[in-house]
């Protein structure tokens, strides 16, 4: 089978398995998700590429980290948070999200004690992050690179990403997600080292966690306009992590076409 097919398949098939997993975990809270990311985004594509005797670094994107790419996947995933704030405000205009389910969502991720805090992060930072990016940026975003260009590529795979985030009471999710999607995969592309990806992720959610610690409760409701500064500091450190980026990696090339 053309690998291109086949890539699209096996993420598709990973994904009706996460949805399906996640239904069945759903009484675990984080744990069941985690798991659920275990056993479909990374165990379903790794032995799928395992059993068909193709590389599975070298399909994923497993390389090392370029020079300065610790760097710059820091400060992109805090520059991202800016960004992905500003998406979920101004799609919280369009499609208002249900205060109650905010809340519960909110109160799954504050921890009451430094142990649950290590074991919070664990289960809704280190995991997503690895995870995630194995099945959008390892296996999807290079399936698509194999017959589209990389704007599209990117494109398609964060807009993919953003929807396994929809929830019909808070749709507004989809937005930040999106962007952060975005970033995701352009760090990816650009540095052709999925653990870019995943430091940059890893980066994004720890320090959500840790804000949310910090707040000593879920937060607003209902997301509140971020200040003009904090977009600005985002701005800066996207563009920061950008040059970094840019000047540690090599000139990404798109995969060539196999069967």
């Amino acid at each position: 089978m053309d690998t291109y097919l086949e890539g699209l398949m096996v993420a598709l098939i990973a994904i009706a398995l996460f949805l399906a997993a996640r239904l069945v975990l759903a009484d675990a809270g984080v744990a069941g998700v985690a798991l659920s990311e275990w056993l479909a985004l990374v165990a379903v594509p790794v032995s799928v590429l395992f059993l068909r005797g193709r590389s599975v670094a070298g399909d994923l994107g497993l390389r090392p980290l370029p020079p300065r790419g610790t760097g710059a996947a820091i400060l992109l995933g805090l520059g991202a948070l800016p960004m992905a704030w500003f998406a979920l405000w101004m799609a919280s205009v369009v499609a208002p999200v249900d205060a109650e389910v905010v809340r519960a969502m909110g109160r799954e991720l504050v921890a009451a004690d430094r142990g649950e805090l290590i074991l919070l992060l664990g289960l809704a930072a280190v995991t997503p992050a690895l995870c995630e990016e194995v099945l959008f940026r390892g296996l999807l975003l290079n399936t698509l690179l194999r017959r589209h260009s990389p704007p599209v590529a990117i494109g398609v795979s964060a807009l993919v990403f953003s929807v396994l985030h929809w929830t019909p009471s808070a749709a507004a999710r989809v937005a930040p997600t999106f962007v952060l999607g975005l970033i995701l995969g352009w760090a990816v592309w650009r540095s052709r080292s999925l653990w870019v990806g995943v430091l940059v992720h890893l980066v994004y959610n720890a320090t959500l966690l840790v804000g949310a610690a910090a707040s000593l409760g879920p937060g607003p409701a209902r997301p509140q306009e971020p200040p003009t500064l904090v977009i600005l500091v985002g701005v800066a450190f996207l563009a920061a992590g950008t040059h970094f980026l840019m000047l540690g990696s090599p000139t990404s090339r798109t995969p060539t076409t196999s069967t």
